[in-house]
């Protein structure tokens, strides 16, 4: 039976993925996509799977190396550079039973992504387009909807989430309501 190659990773979440190679032994730069490390492990088999030129592979990692923002990672099998070119541009799943557990207020960025942001009179604010890591708090980069991100980049609205910030994160229903403060000026949240 053929499958849908969309139907792969349908229980599955993108934690990464592979930019280019490294040296001449197989080894690739991964570019992560979690905020939560714990999910490349040497030993562990993920799904990687280009969805423009329609298809994936099962690998496991052989080692794995933090290198700065990127993971230098090796994979079982891929011996060459020109082995590990064959996998350029693929994205990294692994399952979402196999997230590590995470408190109530932890979150993975792929629940933020995309989420509503309100605030706190429940006027819409935009949505999350990404997740910048700043090292003492994570910042979400919001944009009105109707807006042209490339076209109108002075829009983009940066909210650290600290408790200050943030009143509600809800995930589930992605939804995150934001106070403002008062002495707000231009477009970051200080």
């Amino acid at each position: 039976m053929i499958y849908d190659l969309r139907s792969i990773t349908s229980d599955k979440i993108a934690i990464g993925i592979v930019k280019s190679t490294h040296g001449l032994k197989g080894e690739v730069k991964v570019k992560a996509y979690t905020n939560y490390m714990t999910v490349f492990e040497s030993g562990m088999e993920y799904l990687l799977y280009n969805s423009e030129r329609k298809r994936h592979l099962i690998a496991k990692a052989d080692t794995i190396k933090n290198s700065g923002k990127l993971l230098i990672v090796r994979f079982e099998g891929f011996e060459s550079i020109e082995d590990a070119n064959k996998i350029s541009g693929f994205e990294i799943y692994i399952s979402l039973e196999q997230l590590p557990e995470i408190g109530e207020d932890g979150y993975y960025f792929y629940q933020l992504l995309d989420s509503q942001v309100i605030d706190e009179n429940d006027q819409l604010i935009g949505r999350v387009v990404d997740i910048i890591e700043t090292g003492s708090s994570d910042v979400l980069s919001v944009f009105p909807e109707d807006c042209d991100q490339e076209q109108e980049p002075e829009k983009e609205i940066m909210i650290p989430i600290v408790q200050d910030f943030i009143v509600r994160l809800d995930k589930e229903n992605k939804r995150i309501k934001v106070r403002i403060p008062k002495y707000y000026k231009g477009n970051v949240l200080d």
